[in-house]
């Protein structure tokens, strides 16, 4: 059973996200909108989604009951169902992402994340004051004040952390809501009591005056709408504009960003500035965006922040806003600022003077000054052009963008800060009469797992929308990195009318990953736009895609997951999005987090090499050598091979043992046979030194239904740890020790304290991970008759390992529906690998029961057996099950001529009264 699965890459991965926080106990939540009579104030009324609230005590609030009803515009898309959204609250001891994660399961629900905090992107200078502005010489403005200045009528929100109500060269552009009027009531109806100018939503009333020394939103109003020609103070963009104040957090911390978008997009605001940011993606702000573009007809401007990295920062990033980058007084980049192929256009953003609190001014830097100076004249363009739909509005803006004169194609950032710097001039001296182009929806896909690999043929679709003139025809061209070979480059489209869309599915742009066997590869496709029988590029498009991604997708039978090329199971990425997790035929993943743990004691100082969590974030011991790879082998549904180390230094490393990894992921997909895959690997020590007492581990902490209501569970005797909920029918997950010395289960409590157990609810240290991998605990989440969040660490060995020795170990990684399932699967699962079944009632050898060496062996092999002593009979098997040789033990000490044998790999039973006892021996 394969499913497919598209996977897009659209930018390099970051392992850690710049900025990235979330609120402890809050949540969003999104209900499909199909269901929006089922939405009530403080309650939905699904049965299932109820009683989850009601069994972990999740208080919901509707955050937009009043929004406005999705309508299609015809430059815009469709428009944006909000009323569906919720805010959870819930105990902050819970663990955000796993309550995110159940309820992702639930099939009415459209998504569920985390509610994440932003912070405003300035960097204040030391205060000082300045007779110019030339930053407005740069973007033409006093030219375009010559053609016009606009009128009260356009409104721009400033979101931010409040105003200074009273400010000599705001007071008189300042918001006045129409129908508001001080008396205590909501006199408009709006849900917002007297909102004359604007809205808290830090306090929740009218006042959005500052906290002291809170400039920011002051210092953003004034860059867009100060009054100008008033003989005093600093002039803005906007000239005449209104500003309406919405105050959304205070200091440098936004919490309330989004809410603040919509009451701005709700209220009549046309152009909605947003000096604020993270790197957090998220579909709820996602949505508010596009509510407040296609909804409201309102244009988003957004910083787009101030971390000098090639990553996208949001709100800035997402499709429907406006984002901007800055430059210098010159019109040079400024070092600060992000960059990326997602930024819009530039605008002045260092050493910009402009209004602060008690009536004052001073200069600010940062791509929270650059974007309230496009805000400003986007305010004044519409006086001219009061009809345009904010994707008019930017493809006018990128269209009369004066170019970049620092910034040449051998530059890294080409093409990364936007069309061009704002031209006010322009903006308002170019008549409607040339056709511009965005590109979306590419899609880069080989028709298959979509993991872009060397050799693979890959097809690229893409659509074209035209927004402001009629055009001839046109035809795109693309050009690929040293990554690919171009095969098909070109595709016609024929002319466009005003806001039509075409694509090029029937002539696809055809292109063979021609990438070095490196990791996570950014490749940049470049798409050049042409007018038929024209040599002159009109614009250009940019596509970054991933090659040779450190994981694949395991999806060949009815277990799906991901391996990977750094020793994580499941997923790839911190955030989970990159990977399958544990599914079981499609449902919803049980996994929240896997890898292979491999430990020593190192006399007395325990080291764990590892990539699960830690302290901080997670673990980054191991390096690929050789990437995880599909290999081709008719005996398996799937076959994945590759290799990873701790030997290489990375600044992320936070430990080495000095071991080679060689990884083989494997699944079946006969009948019995099609529920789990198997996971071996091969640890070499390549140090020169003996490592003793060596240990190697499954990390997995499982989430199954409710993720604190699980239990785990141990049959020593199939080699078996799993993980049940303790829901009625709630399914179970488990990893099996197919192959290893010792069988070694540690059950964890994820509680405060450990449940009686090792606790780790607090920090995850080498340390603390060696005792997971040394000590025992069979059972966990006994401590509430519910159960607990549990994670369980299932490990083989010790062993000591030579200087380049290796030893073997296997795992199965499996999920089930019942537990009489689950003891089928381990059964089928342990006899499919070594060629015999795994009775459950009897004794599997342990460490110190049963032991051989060498092994592999060229003749003669010594067997040690302490519970041998008394005697026993002994049977070497082939690996299909045939008998070769069989004799009587005697002795706890013996040696075993296997001389005559073929070379190949055979199975040492020895039955001593009522246990019995299995080792695999390889016979060179």
């Amino acid at each position: 059973m394969k499913s497919f699965k598209l996977v897009l890459f659209l930018l390099a991965f970051a392992g850690l996200a710049i900025g990235q926080s979330q609120q402890a106990g809050k949540a969003i939540l999104k209900i499909e909108p199909q269901y929006l009579a089922s939405c009530g104030s403080d309650h939905i009324e699904i049965d299932a989604l109820q009683q989850y609230f009601q069994d972990q005590d999740i208080s919901i609030v509707q955050k937009f009951p009043n929004a406005k009803a999705p309508t299609a515009r015809s430059f815009d898309g469709a428009g944006v169902e909000i009323r569906t959204i919720y805010e959870l609250t819930f105990d902050q001891n819970l663990e955000v992402q796993k309550v995110v994660n159940r309820l992702k399961r639930f099939e009415q629900v459209e998504y569920a994340e985390p509610k994440f905090i932003d912070e405003v992107v300035f960097q204040p200078n030391d205060t000082r004051y300045a007779d110019q502005q030339p930053d407005l010489e740069l973007i033409n403005a006093p030219q375009a004040w010559d053609i016009l200045q606009g009128n009260p009528n356009a409104v721009v929100a400033i979101v931010d952390n409040g105003t200074d109500i009273d400010h000599p060269d705001l007071v008189n552009q300042l918001y006045q809501n129409p129908g508001e009027q001080i008396d205590g009531s909501d006199s408009d109806n709006n849900g917002y009591e007297d909102d004359l100018n604007g809205w808290d939503f830090v306090n929740e009333n009218g006042n959005t005056e500052v906290a002291d020394g809170d400039n920011h939103g002051i210092h953003v109003a004034g860059i867009a709408a100060a009054s100008t020609n008033n003989n005093s103070g600093v002039a803005s963009t906007g000239f005449y504009v209104t500003y309406m104040p919405v105050k959304v957090g205070e200091g440098s911390t936004i919490r309330f960003g989004y809410d603040g978008i919509v009451y701005a997009a709700d209220n009549g605001a046309q152009v909605i500035n947003c000096s604020w940011g993270s790197s957090n993606y998220s579909d709820y702000a996602n949505d508010i965006i596009d509510y407040a573009t296609i909804n409201q007809n309102a244009l988003v401007v957004a910083a787009a922040g101030n971390n000098e990295v090639d990553e996208p920062f949001y709100p800035a990033a997402y499709k429907n806003a406006l984002a901007v980058s800055s430059v210098n007084s010159v019109g040079d980049p400024s070092f600060f600022s992000n960059y990326g192929y997602w930024i819009d256009i530039a605008a002045p953003g260092e050493n910009i003077l402009s209004t602060v609190e008690d009536g004052g001014y001073n200069n600010n830097t940062g791509t929270s000054m650059a974007a309230p100076a496009v805000s400003g004249a986007v305010g004044l363009l519409l006086a001219q052009y009061p009809s345009l739909t904010p994707n008019q509005i930017r493809a006018h803006l990128k269209a009369t963008a004066s170019s970049f004169s620092q910034l040449d194609s051998s530059s890294s950032r080409f093409g990364k800060f936007g069309a061009g710097i704002l031209d006010m001039e322009q903006m308002l001296s170019s008549n409607l009469t040339t056709p511009y182009f965005s590109m979306d929806n590419v899609v880069v896909t080989d028709s298959a797992d979509n993991i872009l690999e060397v050799g693979d043929t890959v097809y690229v679709y893409a659509s074209l929308t035209n927004f402001l003139a009629q055009s001839s025809d046109v035809w795109l061209h693309l050009n690929a990195d040293s990554n690919f070979i171009v095969v098909d480059d070109s595709a016609s489209f024929g002319s466009f009318s005003i806001s039509e869309n075409k694509n090029n599915l029937d002539q696809p742009f055809r292109i063979v990953v021609n990438s070095p066997n490196e990791l996570d590869i950014n490749s940049v496709l470049q798409f050049d736009l042409y007018e038929v029988n024209s040599t002159s590029v009109l614009q250009t498009f940019y596509k970054e895609v991933i090659l040779n991604p450190g994981f694949i997708n395991v999806d060949d039978n009815r277990i799906s997951t991901t391996a990977t090329s750094i020793g994580r199971v499941g997923y790839y990425d911190n955030n989970n999005t990159l990977g399958l997790g544990l599914e079981l035929q499609g449902g919803q993943s049980m996994l929240f987090e896997a890898g292979l743990m491999v430990g020593s004691d190192q006399n007395g100082s325990p080291v764990v090499v590892d990539d699960v969590r830690n302290d901080q974030s997670r673990d980054r011991d191991f390096s690929s050598l050789n990437s995880i790879t599909r290999i081709t082998n008719p005996a398996f549904a799937f076959l994945g091979q590759g290799s990873f180390t701790d030997t290489i230094p990375n600044l992320l490393r936070n430990d080495s043992l000095g071991v080679v990894v060689n990884q083989r992921v494997m699944a079946y997909d006969e009948f019995g046979q099609d529920q789990y895959v198997l996971f071996e690997y091969r640890i070499r020590n390549v140090t020169n030194q003996l490592q003793t007492g060596v240990r190697i581990g499954f990390f997995t902490d499982f989430d199954v239904e409710n993720y604190n209501q699980n239990k785990v569970l141990t049959d020593e005797g199939r080699r078996l740890l799993f993980t049940k909920g303790t829901g009625e029918n709630d399914p179970l997950a488990a990893v099996q020790l197919i192959e290893g010395e010792g069988f070694n289960p540690y059950a964890v409590d994820n509680v405060n304290g450990g449940g009686g157990g090792i606790d780790i609810s607090d920090s995850l240290p080498s340390t603390t991970k060696w005792q997971l991998l040394s000590e025992s605990r069979e059972s966990a989440g006994n401590t509430r008759d519910v159960g607990n969040d549990v994670i369980q660490v299932l490990s083989s060995g010790p062993y000591d390992l030579a200087p380049n020795d290796e030893v073997k170990v296997c795992f199965a990684l499996f999920a089930a529906e019942t537990e009489r399932d689950l003891y089928r699967v381990a059964d089928s699962a342990y006899y499919q690998y070594n060629g015999v079944f795994l009775n459950g009632r009897e004794k599997i050898s342990q460490k110190d029961d049963i032991r051989l060496y060498p092994n592999p062996v060229k003749s003669t092999v010594r067997l040690v057996c302490e519970s041998c002593k008394y005697g026993g009979m002994m049977n070497v098997k082939s690996i299909t099950g045939e008998t070769v040789l069989t004799k009587k033990v005697v002795g706890s000490t013996q040696e075993i001529d296997l001389g005559d044998l073929s070379t190949g790999t055979y199975l040492l039973e020895i039955h001593n009264g009522q246990n019995r006892y299995v080792k695999k021996i390889l016979k060179l």
